[in-house]
Protein backbone atom coordinates (compact mmCIF):
# COMPACT_ATOMS: atom_id res chain seq x y z
CA UNK A 1 0.00 0.00 0.00
CA UNK A 2 0.90 3.67 0.02
CA UNK A 3 3.29 4.67 2.81
CA UNK A 4 2.01 7.34 5.15
CA UNK A 5 4.02 10.53 4.69
CA UNK A 6 4.62 12.99 7.52
CA UNK A 7 3.12 16.45 7.24
CA UNK A 8 6.53 18.06 7.05
CA UNK A 9 9.72 16.32 5.89
CA UNK A 10 12.69 16.40 8.21
CA UNK A 11 15.76 18.47 7.36
CA UNK A 12 17.68 15.28 6.49
CA UNK A 13 14.90 14.12 4.16
CA UNK A 14 14.81 17.53 2.50
CA UNK A 15 18.56 17.53 1.79
CA UNK A 16 19.17 13.84 1.09
CA UNK A 17 15.79 12.90 -0.51
CA UNK A 18 14.35 16.21 -1.79
CA UNK A 19 11.65 16.08 0.88
CA UNK A 20 10.14 12.91 -0.69
CA UNK A 21 8.16 15.07 -3.14
CA UNK A 22 9.32 13.84 -6.58
CA UNK A 23 6.72 12.84 -9.18
CA UNK A 24 7.17 9.93 -11.57
CA UNK A 25 8.49 11.90 -14.62
CA UNK A 26 11.27 13.45 -12.52
CA UNK A 27 12.04 10.09 -10.87
CA UNK A 28 12.24 8.29 -14.23
CA UNK A 29 14.31 10.93 -16.00
CA UNK A 30 16.64 11.22 -13.03
CA UNK A 31 17.12 7.44 -12.86
CA UNK A 32 17.95 7.36 -16.56
CA UNK A 33 20.32 10.30 -16.79
CA UNK A 34 22.10 9.37 -13.54
CA UNK A 35 23.03 6.10 -15.21
CA UNK A 36 24.02 7.64 -18.55
CA UNK A 37 26.97 9.66 -17.36
CA UNK A 38 30.03 10.63 -19.34
CA UNK A 39 31.56 7.25 -18.50
CA UNK A 40 28.64 5.61 -20.31
CA UNK A 41 28.94 7.94 -23.27
CA UNK A 42 32.68 7.40 -23.59
CA UNK A 43 32.50 3.73 -22.59
CA UNK A 44 29.66 2.65 -24.87
CA UNK A 45 31.12 4.51 -27.84
CA UNK A 46 34.55 3.00 -27.20
CA UNK A 47 33.44 -0.59 -26.58
CA UNK A 48 31.13 -0.50 -29.61
CA UNK A 49 34.00 0.75 -31.78
CA UNK A 50 36.20 -2.05 -30.42
CA UNK A 51 33.74 -4.98 -30.29
CA UNK A 52 30.48 -3.98 -31.95
CA UNK A 53 26.87 -4.59 -30.94
CA UNK A 54 27.53 -7.03 -28.05
CA UNK A 55 27.91 -4.22 -25.51
CA UNK A 56 24.20 -3.49 -26.05
CA UNK A 57 23.43 -6.42 -23.73
CA UNK A 58 24.18 -4.20 -20.73
CA UNK A 59 21.58 -1.65 -21.84
CA UNK A 60 18.80 -4.01 -22.89
CA UNK A 61 19.09 -6.12 -19.73
CA UNK A 62 18.76 -3.07 -17.48
CA UNK A 63 14.95 -2.57 -17.79
CA UNK A 64 14.33 -5.87 -16.01
CA UNK A 65 16.46 -4.82 -13.06
CA UNK A 66 14.82 -1.39 -12.90
CA UNK A 67 11.40 -3.01 -12.71
CA UNK A 68 12.61 -5.29 -9.92
CA UNK A 69 13.43 -2.14 -7.97
CA UNK A 70 10.00 -0.68 -8.61
CA UNK A 71 7.93 -3.75 -7.80
CA UNK A 72 9.95 -5.82 -5.33
CA UNK A 73 12.08 -3.42 -3.30
CA UNK A 74 10.41 -0.01 -3.43
CA UNK A 75 7.41 -1.16 -1.30
CA UNK A 76 9.86 -2.38 1.36
CA UNK A 77 12.04 0.73 1.25
CA UNK A 78 9.21 3.28 1.13
CA UNK A 79 7.11 1.62 3.80
CA UNK A 80 10.14 1.61 6.11
CA UNK A 81 10.79 5.31 5.24
CA UNK A 82 14.47 4.65 4.59
CA UNK A 83 16.88 7.44 3.74
CA UNK A 84 19.70 5.08 2.73
CA UNK A 85 19.37 1.57 1.35
CA UNK A 86 21.80 0.29 3.96
CA UNK A 87 19.28 1.14 6.69
CA UNK A 88 17.41 -1.95 5.55
CA UNK A 89 20.43 -4.07 6.47
CA UNK A 90 20.28 -2.77 10.03
CA UNK A 91 16.54 -3.41 10.25
CA UNK A 92 16.95 -6.93 8.86
CA UNK A 93 20.32 -7.90 10.36
CA UNK A 94 22.44 -5.56 12.52
CA UNK A 95 24.07 -2.12 12.57
CA UNK A 96 27.66 -3.35 12.12
CA UNK A 97 26.85 -5.06 8.84
CA UNK A 98 25.13 -1.88 7.70
CA UNK A 99 28.28 0.16 8.36
CA UNK A 100 30.48 -2.43 6.64
CA UNK A 101 28.29 -2.34 3.54
CA UNK A 102 28.42 1.45 3.54
CA UNK A 103 32.23 1.38 3.63
CA UNK A 104 32.39 -1.01 0.68
CA UNK A 105 29.89 1.10 -1.25
CA UNK A 106 31.90 4.27 -0.63
CA UNK A 107 35.02 2.49 -1.88
CA UNK A 108 33.16 1.49 -5.06
CA UNK A 109 31.98 5.06 -5.54
CA UNK A 110 35.49 6.51 -5.43
CA UNK A 111 37.24 3.81 -7.47
CA UNK A 112 34.45 3.20 -9.97
CA UNK A 113 31.56 5.60 -10.28
CA UNK A 114 33.11 8.99 -9.58
CA UNK A 115 36.65 8.59 -10.83
CA UNK A 116 35.50 7.07 -14.13
CA UNK A 117 32.95 9.86 -14.66
CA UNK A 118 35.58 12.55 -14.19
CA UNK A 119 38.11 10.61 -16.29
CA UNK A 120 35.64 10.38 -19.17
CA UNK A 121 34.57 14.01 -19.06
CA UNK A 122 38.17 15.22 -18.84
CA UNK A 123 39.16 12.98 -21.78
CA UNK A 124 36.53 14.57 -24.01
CA UNK A 125 37.46 18.13 -23.00
CA UNK A 126 41.15 17.39 -23.55
CA UNK A 127 40.50 15.90 -27.00
CA UNK A 128 38.15 18.64 -28.17
CA UNK A 129 39.71 21.78 -26.66
CA UNK A 130 43.26 20.74 -25.89
CA UNK A 131 42.77 21.54 -22.20
CA UNK A 132 45.11 19.92 -19.74
CA UNK A 133 43.59 16.67 -18.51
CA UNK A 134 43.77 17.51 -14.82
CA UNK A 135 42.57 21.09 -15.32
CA UNK A 136 39.47 19.64 -16.99
CA UNK A 137 39.01 17.10 -14.23
CA UNK A 138 39.33 19.63 -11.41
CA UNK A 139 36.92 22.03 -13.13
CA UNK A 140 34.24 19.35 -13.47
CA UNK A 141 34.62 18.18 -9.87
CA UNK A 142 34.57 21.68 -8.38
CA UNK A 143 31.46 22.79 -10.25
CA UNK A 144 29.55 19.62 -9.41
CA UNK A 145 30.60 19.68 -5.76
CA UNK A 146 29.45 23.28 -5.30
CA UNK A 147 25.86 22.87 -6.49
CA UNK A 148 25.49 19.45 -4.84
CA UNK A 149 26.71 20.81 -1.49
CA UNK A 150 24.37 23.79 -1.72
CA UNK A 151 21.16 22.10 -2.78
CA UNK A 152 21.22 18.40 -1.92
CA UNK A 153 19.11 15.92 -3.88
CA UNK A 154 16.50 18.53 -4.80
CA UNK A 155 19.04 20.51 -6.81
CA UNK A 156 20.44 17.26 -8.22
CA UNK A 157 17.11 16.04 -9.60
CA UNK A 158 16.18 19.44 -11.06
CA UNK A 159 19.50 19.62 -12.93
CA UNK A 160 19.14 15.96 -13.99
CA UNK A 161 15.84 16.65 -15.74
CA UNK A 162 17.29 19.65 -17.61
CA UNK A 163 20.52 17.85 -18.50
CA UNK A 164 18.68 14.77 -19.78
CA UNK A 165 17.02 16.83 -22.51
CA UNK A 166 20.38 18.22 -23.68
CA UNK A 167 21.97 14.77 -23.54
CA UNK A 168 19.28 13.02 -25.59
CA UNK A 169 19.16 15.80 -28.21
CA UNK A 170 22.94 15.76 -28.68
CA UNK A 171 23.10 11.98 -29.15
CA UNK A 172 20.21 11.97 -31.63
CA UNK A 173 21.91 14.62 -33.77
CA UNK A 174 25.14 12.61 -33.69
CA UNK A 175 23.37 9.42 -34.80
CA UNK A 176 21.58 11.13 -37.70
CA UNK A 177 24.73 12.81 -39.02
CA UNK A 178 26.78 9.63 -38.61
CA UNK A 179 24.30 7.52 -40.57
CA UNK A 180 24.24 10.16 -43.31
CA UNK A 181 28.04 10.05 -43.59
CA UNK A 182 28.06 6.25 -43.91
CA UNK A 183 25.24 6.09 -46.46
CA UNK A 184 22.57 4.70 -44.17
CA UNK A 185 22.27 1.71 -41.85
CA UNK A 186 22.27 -0.94 -44.60
CA UNK A 187 25.45 0.38 -46.16
CA UNK A 188 27.02 0.56 -42.71
CA UNK A 189 26.31 -3.14 -42.14
CA UNK A 190 27.42 -4.59 -45.47
CA UNK A 191 30.61 -2.58 -46.12
CA UNK A 192 33.65 -2.97 -43.82
CA UNK A 193 35.77 0.08 -43.01
CA UNK A 194 37.96 0.82 -46.05
CA UNK A 195 41.21 1.27 -44.12
CA UNK A 196 40.66 -1.56 -41.64
CA UNK A 197 41.89 -5.14 -41.85
CA UNK A 198 38.45 -6.58 -40.98
CA UNK A 199 36.94 -9.04 -43.45
CA UNK A 200 33.27 -8.86 -44.44
CA UNK A 201 32.49 -11.79 -42.15
CA UNK A 202 34.27 -10.18 -39.20
CA UNK A 203 32.50 -6.88 -39.86
CA UNK A 204 29.09 -8.57 -39.99
CA UNK A 205 29.94 -10.04 -36.59
CA UNK A 206 30.03 -6.49 -35.22
CA UNK A 207 26.24 -6.42 -35.57
CA UNK A 208 25.56 -9.69 -33.73
CA UNK A 209 24.48 -9.63 -30.11
CA UNK A 210 25.54 -13.21 -29.38
CA UNK A 211 29.25 -13.84 -28.79
CA UNK A 212 30.85 -17.27 -28.15
CA UNK A 213 32.28 -18.21 -24.73
CA UNK A 214 35.85 -17.58 -25.91
CA UNK A 215 35.12 -13.93 -26.85
CA UNK A 216 37.72 -11.77 -25.14
CA UNK A 217 35.41 -8.90 -24.15
CA UNK A 218 31.71 -9.84 -24.12
CA UNK A 219 30.98 -13.60 -24.05
CA UNK A 220 27.19 -13.84 -23.98
CA UNK A 221 27.00 -16.80 -21.59
CA UNK A 222 29.42 -15.12 -19.20
CA UNK A 223 27.37 -11.92 -19.27
CA UNK A 224 24.14 -13.78 -18.57
CA UNK A 225 25.67 -15.63 -15.62
CA UNK A 226 27.82 -12.88 -14.14
CA UNK A 227 26.30 -9.54 -15.09
CA UNK A 228 23.03 -9.93 -13.19
CA UNK A 229 24.68 -9.69 -9.77
CA UNK A 230 26.37 -6.45 -10.76
CA UNK A 231 23.19 -5.06 -12.31
CA UNK A 232 21.04 -5.97 -9.31
CA UNK A 233 23.44 -4.12 -7.03
CA UNK A 234 23.53 -1.11 -9.32
CA UNK A 235 19.82 -0.71 -10.09
CA UNK A 236 18.27 -2.14 -6.92
CA UNK A 237 20.72 -1.34 -4.11
CA UNK A 238 23.12 1.43 -5.13
CA UNK A 239 22.24 4.49 -3.05
CA UNK A 240 23.07 6.86 -5.92
CA UNK A 241 20.36 5.23 -8.05
CA UNK A 242 17.79 4.06 -5.50
CA UNK A 243 17.67 7.43 -3.72
CA UNK A 244 15.63 8.62 -6.71
CA UNK A 245 13.01 6.02 -5.87
CA UNK A 246 13.20 6.85 -2.16
CA UNK A 247 12.52 10.50 -3.04
CA UNK A 248 9.22 9.64 -4.76
CA UNK A 249 6.12 11.08 -3.14
CA UNK A 250 4.33 7.70 -3.15
CA UNK A 251 4.69 4.08 -4.19
CA UNK A 252 2.70 4.77 -7.35
CA UNK A 253 5.11 7.53 -8.39
CA UNK A 254 8.10 5.29 -7.59
CA UNK A 255 6.76 2.53 -9.81
CA UNK A 256 5.75 4.97 -12.54
CA UNK A 257 9.26 6.40 -12.51
CA UNK A 258 10.72 2.88 -12.75
CA UNK A 259 8.57 2.09 -15.81
CA UNK A 260 9.54 5.38 -17.45
CA UNK A 261 13.26 4.76 -16.80
CA UNK A 262 13.00 1.18 -18.11
CA UNK A 263 11.53 2.48 -21.38
CA UNK A 264 14.23 5.12 -21.70
CA UNK A 265 16.96 2.50 -21.22
CA UNK A 266 16.11 0.98 -24.60
CA UNK A 267 17.39 4.10 -26.37
CA UNK A 268 21.17 4.18 -25.53
CA UNK A 269 21.79 1.26 -27.87
CA UNK A 270 20.74 3.42 -30.82
CA UNK A 271 22.14 6.71 -29.54
CA UNK A 272 25.52 5.50 -28.20
CA UNK A 273 26.31 1.95 -29.33
CA UNK A 274 25.40 2.44 -32.99
CA UNK A 275 27.38 5.71 -33.26
CA UNK A 276 30.36 3.85 -31.77
CA UNK A 277 30.20 1.35 -34.63
CA UNK A 278 29.91 4.26 -37.05
CA UNK A 279 33.12 5.67 -35.55
CA UNK A 280 34.89 2.39 -36.39
CA UNK A 281 33.64 2.70 -39.97
CA UNK A 282 34.75 6.32 -40.39
CA UNK A 283 37.94 6.47 -38.30
CA UNK A 284 39.62 3.03 -38.19
CA UNK A 285 43.17 4.36 -38.42
CA UNK A 286 42.67 7.03 -35.78
CA UNK A 287 41.11 4.53 -33.36
CA UNK A 288 43.95 2.08 -33.91
CA UNK A 289 46.50 4.79 -33.16
CA UNK A 290 44.74 6.57 -30.27
CA UNK A 291 42.64 3.82 -28.70
CA UNK A 292 38.93 3.05 -28.69
CA UNK A 293 38.21 5.60 -25.94
CA UNK A 294 38.65 8.31 -28.59
CA UNK A 295 35.56 7.13 -30.52
CA UNK A 296 33.28 9.74 -28.94
CA UNK A 297 35.59 12.76 -29.48
CA UNK A 298 36.21 11.67 -33.07
CA UNK A 299 32.50 11.40 -33.80
CA UNK A 300 31.84 14.80 -32.25
CA UNK A 301 34.06 16.39 -34.89
CA UNK A 302 31.43 15.53 -37.50
CA UNK A 303 29.08 18.07 -35.98
CA UNK A 304 28.79 21.67 -37.22
CA UNK A 305 29.82 24.33 -34.67
CA UNK A 306 26.37 24.86 -33.15
CA UNK A 307 25.65 21.16 -32.74
CA UNK A 308 29.20 20.53 -31.55
CA UNK A 309 28.60 22.96 -28.70
CA UNK A 310 25.36 21.16 -27.89
CA UNK A 311 27.08 17.78 -27.79
CA UNK A 312 29.92 19.06 -25.64
CA UNK A 313 27.32 20.48 -23.28
CA UNK A 314 25.56 17.11 -23.27
CA UNK A 315 28.80 15.30 -22.42
CA UNK A 316 29.69 17.63 -19.56
CA UNK A 317 26.06 17.52 -18.38
CA UNK A 318 26.19 13.71 -18.34
CA UNK A 319 29.40 13.77 -16.35
CA UNK A 320 28.03 16.23 -13.81
CA UNK A 321 24.73 14.36 -13.55
CA UNK A 322 26.50 11.12 -12.71
CA UNK A 323 28.79 12.89 -10.25
CA UNK A 324 26.08 14.80 -8.43
CA UNK A 325 24.17 11.57 -7.86
CA UNK A 326 27.14 9.89 -6.25
CA UNK A 327 28.15 12.95 -4.22
CA UNK A 328 24.72 13.05 -2.60
CA UNK A 329 24.62 9.28 -2.08
CA UNK A 330 28.12 9.21 -0.57
CA UNK A 331 27.27 12.03 1.83
CA UNK A 332 24.08 10.21 2.86
CA UNK A 333 25.90 6.94 3.54
CA UNK A 334 28.77 8.53 5.45
CA UNK A 335 26.63 10.81 7.63
CA UNK A 336 23.83 8.39 8.47
CA UNK A 337 25.65 5.04 8.51
CA UNK A 338 29.12 5.91 9.83
CA UNK A 339 29.38 9.40 11.31
CA UNK A 340 26.16 9.50 13.33
CA UNK A 341 26.33 5.97 14.83
CA UNK A 342 30.03 5.99 15.70
CA UNK A 343 31.22 9.61 15.93
CA UNK A 344 28.33 11.79 17.11
CA UNK A 345 25.14 9.86 17.91
CA UNK A 346 23.28 13.00 19.03
CA UNK A 347 24.11 15.04 15.92
CA UNK A 348 21.30 17.29 14.75
CA UNK A 349 20.01 17.17 11.15
CA UNK A 350 21.60 20.57 10.50
CA UNK A 351 24.96 19.31 11.76
CA UNK A 352 24.71 16.21 9.57
CA UNK A 353 24.04 18.36 6.51
CA UNK A 354 27.20 20.35 7.25
CA UNK A 355 29.23 17.17 7.68
CA UNK A 356 27.81 15.85 4.40
CA UNK A 357 29.01 18.94 2.57
CA UNK A 358 32.51 18.63 3.99
CA UNK A 359 32.60 14.92 3.17
CA UNK A 360 31.56 15.69 -0.44
CA UNK A 361 34.62 17.90 -0.76
CA UNK A 362 36.86 15.16 0.70
CA UNK A 363 35.46 12.57 -1.70
CA UNK A 364 36.13 14.94 -4.59
CA UNK A 365 39.83 15.01 -3.68
CA UNK A 366 39.98 11.20 -3.40
CA UNK A 367 38.35 10.91 -6.80
CA UNK A 368 41.00 13.08 -8.44
CA UNK A 369 43.76 11.08 -6.75
CA UNK A 370 42.43 7.74 -8.08
CA UNK A 371 42.09 8.69 -11.75
CA UNK A 372 45.64 7.75 -12.88
CA UNK A 373 44.90 4.14 -11.87
CA UNK A 374 42.08 3.75 -14.41
CA UNK A 375 44.24 3.79 -17.55
CA UNK A 376 46.64 1.33 -15.91
CA UNK A 377 43.94 -1.30 -15.22
CA UNK A 378 42.05 -1.26 -18.54
CA UNK A 379 42.16 0.32 -21.99
CA UNK A 380 38.33 0.34 -22.24
CA UNK A 381 36.44 2.48 -19.75
CA UNK A 382 33.27 0.38 -19.90
CA UNK A 383 35.10 -2.87 -19.17
CA UNK A 384 36.86 -1.22 -16.22
CA UNK A 385 33.47 -0.17 -14.80
CA UNK A 386 31.99 -3.65 -15.05
CA UNK A 387 35.10 -5.38 -13.71
CA UNK A 388 35.16 -3.45 -10.44
CA UNK A 389 31.46 -3.91 -9.71
CA UNK A 390 31.40 -7.61 -10.66
CA UNK A 391 34.08 -8.37 -8.08
CA UNK A 392 32.38 -6.58 -5.19
CA UNK A 393 28.65 -6.69 -5.92
CA UNK A 394 27.69 -10.41 -5.51
CA UNK A 395 27.93 -10.63 -1.68
CA UNK A 396 26.03 -7.35 -1.29
CA UNK A 397 23.23 -8.63 -3.56
CA UNK A 398 23.07 -11.94 -1.68
CA UNK A 399 22.73 -10.19 1.70
CA UNK A 400 19.94 -7.85 0.56
CA UNK A 401 17.88 -10.26 -1.51
CA UNK A 402 18.40 -13.09 0.95
CA UNK A 403 16.93 -10.88 3.66
CA UNK A 404 14.03 -9.74 1.49
CA UNK A 405 13.08 -13.14 0.05
CA UNK A 406 14.10 -15.72 2.69
CA UNK A 407 12.79 -15.57 6.25
CA UNK A 408 15.49 -17.89 7.59
CA UNK A 409 18.33 -15.55 6.60
CA UNK A 410 20.06 -14.52 9.85
CA UNK A 411 22.87 -12.33 11.17
CA UNK A 412 25.72 -14.95 11.22
CA UNK A 413 24.82 -16.12 7.74
CA UNK A 414 24.72 -12.58 6.35
CA UNK A 415 28.09 -11.70 7.92
CA UNK A 416 29.66 -14.92 6.60
CA UNK A 417 28.27 -14.28 3.11
CA UNK A 418 29.58 -10.74 3.09
CA UNK A 419 33.05 -11.63 4.36
CA UNK A 420 33.58 -14.73 2.22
Amino acid sequence: GRPAAPAEPTASETFFLAGRTMKWPAVGLSLFVSNIGSEHLLGLFGSAAESGWAVAYFEWAAPLHILITGWLLSPVFLTSRLITTTQYVELRYNSRLRSALSCVTLFMYVTNRMSVSVYSGATVLQSMFGWHFYFSAVSIVVLTTIYTMCGGLGAVIVTDVAQSIVLLAGCIFLLVIGLDRTGGFHNLMVTPPPDDDLTEEEWSGFFRMYRPPDDADFPTLGLMLGFNASALWYWCLDQAIVQRVLAARSLEHARGGAIFAALLKVTPVFMMVLPGIIARKLYPLELEAQGSNEALPLMMRLLPPGLLGLMLAATVAACMSSLDSVFTAAASLFCLDIYKPYVRPNASPRHLIGVGRVFSAAVALLTLAWMPVISILSSQVFIYIQSISMYLAPPIVAVYFGGALWRRANNPGAVACFVV
